[in-house]
């Protein structure tokens, strides 16, 4: 018998006499934690059970925007680099702009920037940065922009 999140969605049940393999694939759209359970029973009563928990993580976006915007939209922050983590923490490493601004968007379930830093040359860049949320895919995001654009070659920020 085969579980998502503790309801059955599928049992097999005939061809199991000699045991073997017996897949089930799961279609749907993951937009949240999924924990899938496999109990196999034989035929005196005794189960062996399996368990897996799929996390669900949406996509982390960073890049650099125009100089022109402001609040970015789904469109603009799909278009940025992306990263899986299941975090708000992220090493942007390798920045170089010249006159755009730095963008930073996660799944605001990972809750809100403390800080926003050059560690290597000691800067505290907290307060230039504006926060917006914006949604992406159907999922609410944190979106840190740069407030005014700026040139950089090769510079490291930490988003924590």
């Amino acid at each position: 018998t085969f579980y998502v999140n503790n309801a059955v969605v599928n049992t097999v049940t005939s061809g199991t006499e000699n045991g073997g393999s017996f897949p089930y694939i799961y279609n749907t759209a993951i937009t949240d934690d999924v924990t899938i359970k496999v109990v196999a029973t034989d035929a005196e009563g005794g189960e062996s059970t399996a368990t897996k928990t799929i996390k669900f993580v949406g996509k982390s976006y960073y890049g650099i925007v125009s100089a022109e915007v402001g609040e970015p939209t789904e469109s603009i922050i799909k278009t940025m680099n992306s990263t899986l983590k299941d975090t708000k923490r992220y090493v942007y490493s390798g920045i170089t702009t010249d006159w755009g601004k730095v963008c930073y968007a996660y799944p605001s379930e990972f809750g809100v920037l403390s800080s926003i830093k050059d560690d290597i040359n000691n800067l505290n860049y907290t307060s230039s940065f504006a926060k917006t949320t914006a949604t992406v895919d159907g999922i609410t995001y944190n979106v840190y922009t740069q407030i005014d654009p700026s040139a950089a070659t090769d510079v490291q920020i930490t988003f924590a």
